[in-house]
C-alpha cells in the first residue's frame, strides 16, 4: 500500500523527467562550464565563445548551414503545399493510396534514402546520369544536398497540411470567392 502511494504515475513520471532534464542538461552545462571558467583564469568569462567566430572556416560552415536550412525548407513546403492541396480538394483517384505513398519517405530511414540518391545521382555513374547524359545531375553539391534533405522534409509539412485542410470546411473557401 506505501509502494503504491510513494510510485504513484505523478512521482514516476516526474522522477523521469527530472532524470531526463538531467541527462540532457548535463553535457551542456559541463561544457559552458569549461569554456566559462577557464583554468588559467579561473575567473568567469565570454571571451572564448567570441573566439569561435573569428575563424573564416567557422563562418562559412554557419553560413552555408543556414543557406542550405532555408532552401531545404523552402522547397520542402514548396513541394508539400501543391500536393496536400491536390491530395484533400480535388476528386483525385485512389487519393488514398497517394497520400500513403507521399508519406512513405517519413518511414524509410534517411541514410537509406540518401544510399539511393548516390546510386541515381552520382555524377560518374548514376543511373540518372548515365540514361541522360554524363553531368545533368550531380547529388555532391549543395544543390544536390538540398534536394535530398526536402525529398524527406517534406513529409512533415505534408502530413501538418493535410491534417489542416482535412479539418477546414470546404464551404469557408466557396464563401471566400
Amino acid at each position: 500500500m506505501i509502494i503504491k502511494k510513494i510510485l504513484s504515475p505523478k512521482v514516476v513520471l516526474s522522477f523521469s523527467i527530472l532524470l531526463l532534464v538531467l541527462i540532457c542538461l548535463y553535457p551542456f552545462l559541463t561544457l559552458f562550464g569549461k569554456i566559462s571558467f577557464p583554468l588559467p583564469e579561473g575567473t568567469f568569462t565570454l571571451k572564448y565563445f567570441g573566439k569561435i567566430f573569428e575563424s573564416k572556416s567557422t563562418l562559412i560552415a554557419l553560413k552555408n548551414t543556414i543557406g542550405i536550412s532555408l532552401a531545404t525548407a523552402f522547397l520542402s513546403t514548396l513541394l508539400a503545399l501543391p500536393l496536400s492541396w491536390i491530395l484533400t480538394r480535388t476528386d483525385l483517384f485512389g487519393a488514398k493510396k497517394w497520400r500513403s505513398a507521399f508519406c512513405l519517405p517519413y518511414a524509410i530511414p534517411p541514410y537509406i534514402g540518401a544510399m539511393a540518391w548516390i546510386y541515381l545521382a552520382n555524377p560518374s555513374n548514376g543511373i540518372l546520369n548515365i540514361l541522360l547524359g554524363p553531368g545533368f545531375f550531380d547529388i555532391y553539391t549543395i544543390g544536390g544536398l538540398v534536394w535530398v534533405m526536402s525529398c524527406f522534409f517534406y513529409t512533415f509539412i505534408l502530413l501538418s497540411l493535410l491534417a489542416a485542410l482535412d479539418r477546414l470546411d470546404p464551404s469557408l473557401e466557396e464563401a471566400a470567392r
